[in-house]
């Protein structure tokens, strides 16, 4: 039914959307909600379906932004359940197309909620996750998610194993002990206290992009953003194409400075911020990654931002055409004899020019990218929390499919 719905995206500013915040358990809360199971769940005072669009009301107010995926159930005719890419029309009232349904209003106890990316959480533990995509056509890697705040609650340590048993049983660790003692560092907050702080995710059955605004000033300019899951690989043959990216160490201060290990910044480099399951050759265990922009290279500067130069940059937009420029972000193994490109960043597209953090909000729907006409974007605020100038933007493709 209507626009398809693999892609989905969720943020902090919606209704019921989890808190994010510097104690320990606010991250397994967040992608318990957004992985699994789902949230803001309201019961429909009507769904009406005409010429083929169907029309929900839900009177004391439904909490649902436009181009959320949101689940229906416990509708009749059984057709207008499951998911669908919703516009609001007002506090009250959102729509969603159908196919194949007749004009009718329809009955039951209906519900919608905004719809879970459609992992399994298969082991857990006291502020312990571990969590798994439930797409037959995944590599099967594991995401663990330690939450308990042992060094400090402003972090979560993050990640990943070929298998598990137990929360506390596994093998292969992505990255290894010896690359990455204890995993990579996700942040929350500058603050040890229960203080909300900005949040997005988007992704699909996959993967997820996962953006934290931690610091206490200018949360919107300052989202820090990583990755977990699968990317899109460069052949068939390779069953190890896992990702996961996150800061090397406790950032111990988010007040001031860029915010590090960013996907959206950093160059060819990135060194140490990012790890794939294994080698290309499929054998071997843990081995660094590093990211590039393929189109005028790409510098320190976070994507978008008014401080990105190069010699061969246009201007934004290009005034050849009024597009806007963009490149997809590509993985390449970072160590080994055999080094070799991996394949893409599903979804997200990096900004090689200078200026476009001014022309965007965050959350901004962004259509007339160069190369990809008919796509419709999302703008992502990325960089420095302290000053505003040198904020970035980052865009994700927000309707899909990445594969």
């Amino acid at each position: 039914m209507g626009t398809p719905t693999s892609v989905k995206n969720y943020n902090s500013l919606s209704a019921s959307a989890p808190v994010l915040h510097g104690n320990p358990g606010s991250m397994i809360t967040l992608l318990d909600a957004v992985l699994v199971n789902g949230y803001g769940q309201k019961t429909l005072d009507a769904l009406i379906v005409a010429s083929n669009v169907a029309t929900c009301t839900v009177s004391a107010g439904h909490g649902f932004s436009s181009n959320q995926v949101v689940t229906v159930a416990g509708a009749t005719p059984s057709g207008l359940n499951g998911d669908v890419r919703i516009t609001v029309l007002s506090a009250t009232v959102f729509r969603f197309a159908t196919t194949g349904i007749s004009d009718q209003t329809a009955t039951g106890t209906i519900t919608a909620k905004i719809a879970p990316l459609g992992w399994t959480k298969p082991f857990s533990g006291t502020n312990l996750a571990a969590y798994k995509p439930s797409d037959p056509q995944a590599t099967g890697m594991i995401l663990r998610v330690d939450d308990t705040g042992i060094l400090t609650a402003r972090h979560s340590r993050v990640f990943a194993v070929e298998s598990m048993t137990d929360i506390n049983t596994y093998t292969s660790m992505i990255p290894t002990t010896a690359q990455q003692s204890g995993g990579m560092w996700w942040g929350k907050s500058a603050s040890l206290d229960t203080t909300a702080r900005a949040w997005f995710i988007i992704g699909d059955e996959r993967c997820f992009y996962i953006g934290m605004a931690p610091h206490p000033t200018n949360p919107i300019n300052g989202n820090q953003i990583y990755f977990a899951g699968d990317i899109l690989p460069m052949g068939s043959t390779d069953q190890y194409h896992f990702l996961i990216s996150g800061a090397t160490s406790d950032i111990t201060s988010y007040g001031s400075g860029v915010i590090t290990n960013c996907m959206s910044s950093g160059g060819a480099g990135g060194l140490n911020s990012g790890y794939l399951a294994r080698f290309n050759s499929q054998l071997g265990g843990s081995v660094t990654a590093n990211r590039a922009g393929l189109m005028f290279g790409w510098g320190s500067a976070y994507s978008g931002d008014s401080g990105y130069s190069a010699s061969a940059l246009p201007t934004f937009p290009n005034p050849t055409d009024g597009a806007v420029m963009v490149t997809p972000v590509v993985i390449l193994e970072a160590t080994g004899t055999n080094k070799g490109l991996r394949g893409w960043c599903p979804g997200m597209y990096h900004m090689p020019v200078a200026g476009s953090n001014t022309a965007y909000n965050h959350l901004d729907p962004v259509t007339g990218v160069d190369t990809l006409p008919g796509k419709t974007f999302v703008a992502m605020r990325t960089g420095n929390p302290a000053q505003v100038q040198y904020a970035g933007i980052t865009l994700f493709d927000l309707f899909g499919p990445w594969r």
